[in-house]
């Protein structure tokens, strides 16, 4: 496989959304416009209020087109890489 590994994802639609945002949720910006927010979401982890979720926390209406698990964990691996320093400086 190729390109069709992950998704691909420009730097302005990277943006939209933080790390913690993007594992937390398993969401890929798709597209954005002034009323309407699209998210690429892990077929497996979709349940229905998640939109409603989203559409909280961003203020607009989400859409939300599923795709492979498989896609999802690729494309955060590539785009929203995570950092471990939170788990590093655990305070007990």
């Amino acid at each position: 496989m190729s390109n069709t590994d992950y998704i691909s994802l420009n730097a302005e639609m990277q943006q939209t959304i933080s790390t913690d945002q993007a594992w937390h949720y398993h969401i890929i910006p798709k597209s954005m416009d002034e009323e309407t927010f699209v998210f690429y979401a892990d077929e497996a982890k979709m349940n229905s209020s998640l939109s409603d979720e989203l559409e909280m926390i961003f203020g607009l209406t989400v859409k939300i087109v599923t795709v492979s698990s498989e896609k999802i964990t690729k494309t955060l691996g590539k785009y929203y890489r995570l950092t471990y320093k939170k788990q590093k400086s655990r305070n007990s």
